[in-house]
C-alpha cells in the first residue's frame, strides 16, 4: 500500500526556511501540513520565531525547541537542514508536493473510514453521503469565507473615511492633480499596467512617477534594464531642467552644478529606493518585496519593464510565462496591500 509522505522533501523545505527565513512570509504550508511529527514541531518553532520578529538560526531555533518537551531535535540534526539551501529555487514546488501528499493522507483517512462504516453500515446511501460531506468540509477548512455583514462594513468603513477626507484624495496621490482627480490616487492594493510602444519615455514618466508618490510613501523601483547610474542622471533632469546630455558629458557651468546638487539633495528626501538586476526572476521579485515590506513597510512598487522578468519555471511559450507573472503580481499586490505598476512595451505597430 502506497504511504503519502516524504521525509527528504519535508526536510528540504525546513531547511530552505532556514537559510531563506524571508520565504515563511510567501509559505502556504502548515504545521499540519507535514506527517514528521518532528518537522512538524521545527516548523512551528520557526513560524514561532517569525511571529516574534527574531531572527531564524541554530541557536535561536535550538532556544525555541527547548521550550518543546516533545522535541527531540540535536543541535548536529539542525545543521544538516542547512544543507537543503542549495533547492531554494524549487521551494514553491516543494511546497505544493507537500500540500499534496497531507491531502491524500486526509482523502486515504476519510476512504478507510468509509470502508468501516460500510462493514458496519448496510445502508450504502447513508455511507456515500457522509464521505462526500466529509469531502466538503475538509475543502472548505482551506478557503478562507467571509460573510456578506463583513464585506459590506468593510464597504462603509472606506466610505466614511472618503467623507471625513472632505474631498481628500483618498489612495496614494500620484502627483499629477488632474490624474488624482480621475482616479483618487492610487487606492491599495491595486496593479497597474502602462503600456506603450518603444521610445515614448515609459522610463522617464515612471521615474517621475515614482519621485513624486515617494514623497509620501515608501516605493521600491525595479530597474530590470537601465543600470542605477543612469537612472540617477534622468532623475536629475527631471528636477533640475538641466538636458540630459549637459549631465552626461559634464558640460555644465559652476550655477549649473550647484542646481544638480540641490536637485541631489532634494531627491536624497524621497523614500524611493531601487533594485537594479538584469534577469530578475518574478519568484526572487516576491521574495525581495516580501521582505522589504517586513523590515521597512512597503507602499508600492514599480517595474520597468514586464518582458525582462524571468521565472525559475519553464514554459512551453512566452505568453503562459507572462500570464504566469502577471498573476504573481496580482496576488502580490493582494497579499501585501500595496499598489505595483507596471510597465509594459507595445508592439511598434499598435
Amino acid at each position: 500500500m502506497k504511504l503519502y509522505y516524504n521525509y527528504e522533501l519535508e526536510e528540504r523545505a525546513l531547511g530552505i526556511y532556514m537559510i531563506y527565513s524571508e520565504l515563511l512570509y510567501e509559505s502556504r504550508l502548515r504545521a499540519d501540513y507535514f506527517y514528521n511529527t518532528q518537522n512538524k514541531i521545527m516548523f512551528e518553532a520557526m513560524l514561532e520565531l517569525k511571529k516574534l520578529d527574531k531572527k531564524i538560526d541554530i541557536v535561536t531555533i535550538t532556544k525555541e525547541l527547548s521550550k518543546n518537551k516533545n522535541s527531540k531535535w540535536l543541535p548536529s540534526g539542525i545543521s544538516n537542514l542547512l544543507e537543503n539551501g542549495v533547492y531554494r529555487s524549487l521551494i514553491e514546488s516543494i511546497e505544493v508536493e507537500i500540500i499534496s501528499l497531507y491531502e491524500k493522507r486526509n482523502f486515504k483517512e476519510l476512504i478507510q473510514k468509509s470502508l468501516v462504516k460500510l462493514e458496519e453500515e448496510e445502508n450504502f446511501d447513508i455511507v456515500k453521503a457522509d464521505l462526500i460531506k466529509n469531502i466538503e468540509i475538509k475543502a472548505s477548512d482551506e478557503i478562507p469565507i467571509i460573510s456578506i455583514a463583513e464585506c459590506v462594513e468593510k464597504a462603509i468603513e472606506i466610505t466614511e473615511e472618503a467623507y471625513n477626507s472632505n474631498g481628500k484624495i483618498t489612495g496614494m496621490e500620484s502627483g499629477y492633480r488632474r490624474l488624482n482627480a480621475i482616479i483618487n490616487g492610487f487606492e491599495k492594493p491595486c496593479y497597474i499596467v502602462i503600456g506603450a510602444r518603444p521610445g515614448v519615455g515609459k522610463t522617464a514618466f515612471s521615474l517621475e512617477l515614482a519621485k513624486r508618490l515617494s514623497n509620501k510613501n515608501k516605493m521600491l523601483y525595479f530597474s530590470l534594464e537601465m543600470p542605477f547610474e543612469q537612472l540617477g542622471q534622468r532623475l536629475l533632469t527631471n528636477i533640475t531642467s538641466v538636458p540630459l546630455r549637459n549631465i552626461k558629458t559634464g558640460r555644465v557651468t559652476d550655477d549649473t552644478f550647484n542646481r544638480l546638487l540641490y536637485g541631489a539633495s532634494e531627491l536624497c528626501k524621497n523614500n524611493c529606493y531601487v533594485v537594479e538586476k538584469e534577469n530578475l526572476k518574478i519568484e526572487e521579485l516576491v521574495s525581495i518585496c516580501t521582505s522589504y515590506q517586513r523590515k521597512n513597510g512597503l507602499d508600492g512598487i514599480i517595474i520597468d519593464y514586464f518582458t525582462l522578468l524571468k521565472s525559475y519555471k519553464s514554459f512551453k511559450d512566452s505568453r503562459l510565462l507572462y500570464n504566469y507573472i502577471s498573476e504573481e503580481l496580482r496576488m502580490l499586490s493582494k497579499k501585501l496591500k500595496i499598489n505595483i505598476i507596471l510597465l509594459a512595451q507595445c508592439n511598434r505597430k499598435a
